[in-house]
C-alpha cells in the first residue's frame, strides 16, 4: 500500500525538480521525486553486486596458491600489455 512522505527540500534542489517538470522531463514534481528514489535503488544495489564482485576477487586472489608476483614483475607485465594495446 502506498505511503505518504512529507519531507523539507532545499530551494535549490526544489527549483531543479520544478524546472525538470516545467521542461517536461517529468509529469510532476512526485514523479520525479519518485523517479530520483528509484535511481538511489538501482545505484545501491548495482554498488553492492560491485562491491560483492570485488570481495570474491579478491578473495579467490588470497585463496590461489599460485606464486605471488614482485612489483617489479607486475610493472614489466603492464607495460607489455600497454605496449600490445597501444599500437
Amino acid at each position: 500500500m502506498p505511503e505518504t512522505l512529507n519531507i523539507t527540500v532545499p530551494n535549490e534542489m526544489m527549483e531543479a525538480l520544478r524546472g525538470r517538470v516545467k521542461a517536461g522531463a517529468y509529469a510532476s514534481t512526485e514523479e520525479a521525486v519518485l523517479a530520483a528514489i528509484a535511481n538511489m535503488v538501482r545505484d545501491s544495489d548495482t554498488r553492492d553486486d560491485r562491491l560483492d564482485l570485488i570481495r570474491a576477487r579478491i578473495s579467490a586472489s588470497l585463496d590461489d596458491p599460485g606464486p605471488s608476483l614482485a612489483s617489479s614483475d607486475v610493472r614489466r607485465r603492464l607495460d607489455d600489455l600497454y605496449a600490445r594495446h597501444r599500437g
